[in-house]
């Protein structure tokens, strides 16, 4: 590779390299099936916070383990008590596996609607349909 390319795009482009690895893996059952079912959403959030953060880019390429290895912990993240694993927890994992201190926290984008009026509408008196107001709510993930 050209030195000229920047850590993110190497990182970017070993981590979606690892995931083509894991998506070709042989086996439908369990951990096999379920590491190919996220393979592609943890490696495309794993790929966003390396052009969020070039520190971040740097912990994906001097890592020794690959995707699959992340994708492992993640998987023993189910229990019998506990069977589903979320999104977020996910991605936490996946986090902590490139940067052991690191934590993730969520913020979710909320579209309030506002009252419409379509008498307003029908008059004229709005050009346009208004369309909310977004509300950024912020949560941290619980620690068990």
């Amino acid at each position: 590779m050209s030195e000229n390319v920047n850590i993110s795009d190497r990182a970017a482009d070993k981590l979606h390299k690892e995931a083509e690895a894991v998506s070709k893996l042989k086996g439908s059952g369990y951990p096999t099936g379920i590491m190919r079912e996220l393979s592609g959403s943890i490696c495309s959030m794993l790929v966003r916070f390396c052009y969020q953060e070039e520190d971040f880019a740097q912990a994906v390429l001097d890592h020794k383990d690959k995707l699959q290895t992340c994708l492992e912990k993640i998987v023993k993240l189910s229990t019998r008590d506990k069977p589903v694993v979320s999104d977020l927890d996910a991605y936490a994992e996946a986090v902590r596996f490139y940067i052991p201190e690191g934590k993730v926290t969520m913020s979710c984008r909320v579209v309030i609607p506002v009252e419409r009026d379509d008498d307003l509408l029908d008059l004229g008196a709005l050009d346009e349909e208004p369309q909310g107001e977004a509300v950024i709510l912020e949560f941290p993930l619980l620690e068990d």
